[in-house]
Parts: C-alpha cells; sequence; structure tokens
C-alpha cells in the first residue's frame, strides 16, 4: 500500500484549515496543520512534508517570509510551497514567486484546480529526486556507445529544460496578469479557461521531462 502524501496547511483562520483538511484527507492525503507563521516553520522542519500550501497573512511571521525562511533552509529548501492568497495583484504574485514559492492559488480556493495544482508540484518534486538519484547511482563505467548515447541524451534534456524553463516563466507572467485581471473585476469566463489550459501546459512540460528521464530511452 502507497504512503499517502504529506501536505502541510498553513492558514490563521482556522474554517480555512478545517475546509482544507478535509477536502484534502478526502483525496488520500495526511494533513499536518499550522495556525501562524513560526508554528509553520516548525512543522515543515519537524514533519518534512511532501508539499506545503501556505497562507500569506498570517501572524508572528508572514506568508512570504515563512516561505523565503523555509527556502534559505537546508532540510525544507526543496519543499514545494503554494502560496495561498486574497492579494491578486501581480505584483503580490510576483512577490510569491521571489520568495521561492513553487505556485499560487487565489482565494476562494477551487477544488479542482488546487488537486491539479498540488498533484503537479509533487510529481515534479519526485521528478527532480530521481533524477537527482540516478545521477549518483551512475558511477560505473558503461561501453562507449552507450556513453555516446549517455552523452546525446544528456544534451538533449538539458536543452528541451532550459526550454522548458522559459515556458514556464511565460506561463508565470501569464497567470499574474490573469490575477491581475480578476482583482480588477473582470469576470470574463474565458480567464478561467485560459487559466485552466495554462495549468495543462504546465503538466505536459512534466510530462515531457518525465518522458526524457526514463531510462533505456
Amino acid at each position: 500500500m502507497a504512503v499517502p502524501h504529506k501536505v502541510l496547511v498553513a492558514d490563521d483562520d482556522f474554517l480555512a484549515v478545517v475546509m482544507l483538511r478535509d477536502m484534502l484527507e478526502s483525496q488520500g492525503y495526511e494533513i499536518v496543520e499550522a495556525l501562524n507563521g513560526r508554528e509553520t516553520l516548525e512543522q515543515a522542519e519537524r514533519k518534512l512534508p511532501d508539499l506545503i500550501l501556505l497562507d500569506i497573512m498570517m501572524p508572528l511571521v508572514d506568508g512570504k517570509e515563512v516561505c523565503r525562511r523555509l527556502k534559505r533552509n537546508p532540510v525544507t529548501q526543496n519543499i514545494p510551497i503554494i502560496m495561498l492568497t486574497a492579494l491578486s495583484s501581480s505584483t503580490d504574485i510576483k512577490e510569491c514567486f521571489d520568495a521561492g514559492a513553487s505556485d499560487y492559488l487565489i482565494k476562494p480556493v477551487e477544488k479542482d484546480r488546487l488537486l491539479k495544482k498540488i498533484d503537479n508540484a509533487i510529481r515534479k518534486q519526485a521528478f527532480r529526486v530521481n533524477i537527482e538519484k540516478r545521477s549518483l547511482e551512475t558511477g560505473e563505467e558503461a561501453p562507449p556507445d552507450r556513453d555516446q548515447r549517455s552523452d546525446r541524451r544528456a544534451k538533449l534534456r538539458g536543452g528541451v529544460a532550459q526550454y522548458l524553463g522559459q515556458i514556464e516563466q511565460s506561463v508565470g507572467t501569464l497567470k499574474a496578469y490573469l490575477a491581475r485581471l480578476e482583482s480588477e473585476g473582470d469576470t470574463d469566463p474565458d480567464i478561467k479557461d485560459v487559466a485552466n489550459r495554462l495549468d495543462a501546459v504546465t503538466s505536459l512540460c512534466l510530462e515531457i521531462q518525465q518522458a526524457l528521464a526514463k531510462p533505456g530511452r
């Protein structure tokens, strides 16, 4: 039986924590809770969750500072963080990414988008861990032709990762633009449709990276 992924839900609004806990536990996630910034830092280091849902507006230590401290801590720096915010200006969202967040969601949180973003973030982190593990394990000498194939494949992976990184950066900029439109009161349904399609682009980029990382190709 697979071990459930652990998610740290950090929000000073207890009702919001309960809502997210019930939502995620129904999907098989194990939940850790924190109600302020200081508790979030302690729980993250103690429990080492697979992902953190982090509210920006929290007492003692605000969410952006929590995110920065987690990313400076070698113990927690690789945990993906999704910021939860009622602040939807492009400046606010840029500050989330600058602090080290993997993604963000504007409150009120939509269940389908939340689950998709959590799944994407956890899969991407698992992909990185597998790549690092394989690079540590492949220390033995390979035949020349296999070395050449490995070199070509490594070059391909590097080039693709570079361009996909540019795509993901552009996607982040577009998401910030859509959030600004929503914050200005634009209720055009096309905004949500475009946002969902951008999430699909992020998923596709991850699938391409995972396909290239499979052994024996």
